[in-house]
């Protein structure tokens, strides 16, 4: 009986793990065009950014850069509208597309007379009793450039944008007012147009570079601008002397005008409301590119700006002017805000340009002041399958008739052709897919796709759970992968190369180590060691032949212990790696990038070494070697091989409560320890990678004492620290895979285990 039920505790299979991901934003709607993704190409013209997309009568419109085109809620081209689905432009280039309540179309295109206003009947028929034969100049200097246009109620058209300065290399927003018939609007201002100055200009720095994110007609018949700026000095010679260029920092911004084109001077600030967001180091990085190109309106009058500092930047003006909030994303990967749209619950969509792999920009949810919920805007991804995905640097957001969230822009997988994908927008009650409540222990593994695995321990069940997230940001349903008490509270995940995943944990319970395996369709269950109180600290990886090996600390002997499992014998075999003195705990297990040799980094408690243990030739014994003294002891140990340094450790010295880093230098042929950071209780759950082989390592921490991240960028050379996160920070998991570099840290004001992406160069975000 005894001995059944050891075999049982032993070899466990769990039911298949069922292929669901959850049901919220971002999921693509599988009804509209069979996968979400309608595609279609509407010219032999190369360029195919997406400027605009209206909704109307159920009808999709989609305005490119070199046509326009309309779809069928379901995703199919309109035959009906143009000729056989199009307006296909000669000569011209479309700028800003709005719609009247009658149904025209307005298009803002520029040409070589300058700016053009035309305008189409709802059937996408060229309007000859507008203006000129459906023809009207807005304006003919070229210096204008077109970002934006709206109708008022009384049927005039805005179109605003930049004028551009020859001289000083200034761009400041002006409004064009058309009226009914097509021609310039004198009641406007008198001559038709009004500037207005985003950038602050100075004495030192007279010049402004505005951009116009959009403009909106309220219905009190005033006129609200929205955008960007900064001011700046271009380099000059004084005296022949060179005097570099100077900027000052940059604001988001919106500007209100009277319905007569005067500068409203109840609004905000004598007309205008700014918010600050980037600094003038980062504007004169950047220049224009870091100017704000999107804006939405809410349906009580709040305007929201999209744009990006390092990472994406979103703030919101009341309709007083007053700056409701200015947020900006924890989740690196949010680059440049390219649109933004409001739901009708009030929450807005952004779309973001990313820089990493794979392609397809990010959507997210600006809800309650922050940036949520990121995923990408492509399909679901298999290996042998091309997922529909959307590029370039104009795309175009809008709400479809039945409330899912459409996007246009050029297909990434098919080049010139413009692409529209349907998702999901969930409800506003939905939690993060990227948050897990109670979630403390955890660690993370990628696959080579971008798939994020993480495995943590459940602190209200007290059991053990996993969830993936696909390489388009969507989360499987949670798992829980064994739901005895107290499972997990030790644990290390790794995939395969097939991208199965592996969990290593110890089973408090029983005081046994125990492994999970995934084998693409369920989970199987093993108690790897299970004599004493053994698998404390475990480290899992999966060889070069997908034999999942583990390292643990065995507390009842006090000794590190070496494991691995063979799929074909479905057998395990053991070794000590060390059994002098109390040794194993914190033990991190790698192997050497040069010579696929295992190594061990762990802590001698009865000395408070720092130990490494390496894999001799042949594959038999280890080699150990003090990599560290502490004088109290040292936890949470990471390693990490470049290059130049084999390996890197970084630790927690409880001693001093100190961050130290522990490299063996190539050239010397020894260990060197370094201190990163003393500020008090600093090198909790501390976590090295490599981003650049060649390079210095990256070395992330928890600051206990100032319940924060630190980030050490060029760890050994430079130690440039930052603080990337206040106020969370602890059970810090980081992996990094095929440069996605990614990260998971306990918030404990909203006890929630956050995922999160990070720039390999920057910050959390």
């Amino acid at each position: 009986m005894n001995a059944m039920r050891s075999l049982r505790r032993r070899f466990q299979i769990l039911e298949n793990l069922e292929s669901r991901t959850l049901m919220s934003f971002g999921q693509p709607d599988a009804g509209f065009d069979s996968d979400g993704f309608a595609l279609t190409t509407i010219s032999t013209n190369s360029d195919y950014d997406a400027r605009e997309m209206l909704v109307s009568g159920g009808k999709i419109i989609v305005g490119a850069s070199n046509a326009i085109t309309r779809l069928s809620g379901a995703g199919v081209v309109d035959t009906a509208f143009g000729k056989s689905g199009k307006i296909v432009f000669t000569g011209a280039t479309l700028q800003a597309m709005a719609q009247d309540s009658s149904g025209r179309i307005y298009a803002a295109v520029s040409a070589a007379a300058g700016t053009v206003l035309l305008r189409y009947t709802s059937a996408g028929k060229i309007d000859s009793s507008y203006a000129t034969n459906g023809t009207a100049l807005v304006t003919s200097d070229t210096r204008f450039e077109t970002h934006a246009m709206t109708i008022q109620s009384n049927g005039r058209v805005l179109v605003a944008g930049v004028m551009r300065d020859t001289s000083d290399e200034s761009r400041r927003a002006r409004v064009y007012r058309m009226d009914t018939d097509g021609f310039s609007d004198t009641s406007f201002n008198v001559s038709g147009y009004s500037d207005v100055e985003f950038g602050e200009p100075s004495f030192l720095a007279p010049s402004v570079r505005d951009r116009v994110g959009g403009v909106f007609a309220r219905s009190d018949g005033k006129i609200a601008v929205a955008g960007g700026g900064y001011n700046f000095a271009k380099e000059r010679y004084t005296n022949g002397n060179y005097i570099a260029a100077s900027y000052g920092p940059a604001s988001l911004v919106v500007a209100q005008l009277s319905s007569t084109g005067a500068l409203d001077l109840s609004f905000g600030d004598s007309g205008y409301a700014r918010s600050e967001f980037a600094d003038e180091t980062r504007v004169q990085q950047y220049r224009e590119g870091i100017l704000p190109q999107s804006a939405a309106v809410d349906a009580q009058g709040a305007i929201i700006i999209g744009s990006w500092d390092s990472a994406a930047v979103v703030a919101k003006f009341e309709d007083n002017g007053d700056v409701l909030f200015q947020t900006r994303s924890d989740d690196a990967s949010l680059k440049k805000v390219l649109d933004v749209t409001v739901l009708a619950d009030g929450r807005a969509v952004i779309v973001c340009e990313t820089q990493d792999n794979p392609g397809g920009h990010l959507l997210a949810v600006v809800d309650d002041g922050e940036i949520q919920n990121p995923v990408r805007a492509r399909g679901s991804f298999t290996p042998t399958d091309t997922p529909p995905w959307i590029s370039g640097e104009y795309v175009a957001l809008a709400v479809s008739g039945d409330g899912d969230l459409l996007l246009a822009g050029e297909s990434g997988a098919y080049p010139q052709n413009i692409t529209v994908g349907s998702f999901d927008l969930g409800q506003t009650a939905d939690p993060r897919l990227d948050e897990f409540a109670n979630a403390r222990a955890n660690d993370l593994a990628q696959d080579a796709d971008g798939r994020v695995n993480v495995a943590y321990y459940d602190a209200a069940t007290t059991t053990l759970k996993y969830a993936k997230r696909d390489e388009n940001g969507l989360w499987s349903a949670v798992r829980t992968i064994d739901g005895n008490a107290n499972a997990g509270q030790y644990v290390s995940i790794d995939v395969n190369s097939k991208g199965n995943p592996g969990i290593a944990y110890f089973d408090g319970t029983n005081g046994d180590l125990k492994l999970a395996l995934f084998d693409g369709s369920k989970w199987t269950l093993r108690s790897v060691e299970s004599k004493g109180s053994v698998g404390l600290y475990p480290s899992l990886d999966f060889d070069d032949s997908d034999r999942p090996t583990m390292t643990y600390y065995k507390k009842s002997t006090g000794d590190l212990r070496f494991a691995r499992f063979d799929p074909v014998t479905n057998s395990f075999s053991y070794e000590t790696v060390d059994s002098t003195n109390d040794v194993g705990r914190s033990s991190v297990l790698v192997a050497s990038p040069k010579t696929r040799r295992y190594s061990i980094a762990y802590a001698d408690t009865t000395t408070g070494e720092i130990k490494w243990a390496g894999r001799k030739t042949g594959g038999v014994g280890w080699t150990i070697k003090t990599a560290a003294t502490t004088a109290g002891g040292a936890d949470f140990l990471s390693m990490a091989y470049g290059y130049y340094y084999e390996p890197a450790i970084s630790y927690y010295d409880a001693k001093s409560a100190d961050l130290k880093l522990a490299y063996f230098d190539a050239n010397q042929q020894k260990f060197i320890t370094r201190t990163l950071a003393t500020s008090g209780a600093v090198g909790l759950y501390s976590q090295t990678v490599f981003n650049d082989y060649y390079g210095d390592p990256l070395v992330f921490a928890y600051n206990r004492s100032g319940d924060r991240i630190f980030r050490f960028n060029n760890a050994i050379t430079g130690a440039q620290a930052s603080n990337p996160i206040g106020g969370a920070g602890r059970y810090l998991s980081v992996d990094l895979t095929n440069g996605r570099l990614v990260g998971g840290y306990f918030d404990a004001a909203d006890n929630v285990l956050k995922i999160r992406n990070l720039a390999a160069n920057n910050d959390f975000g």
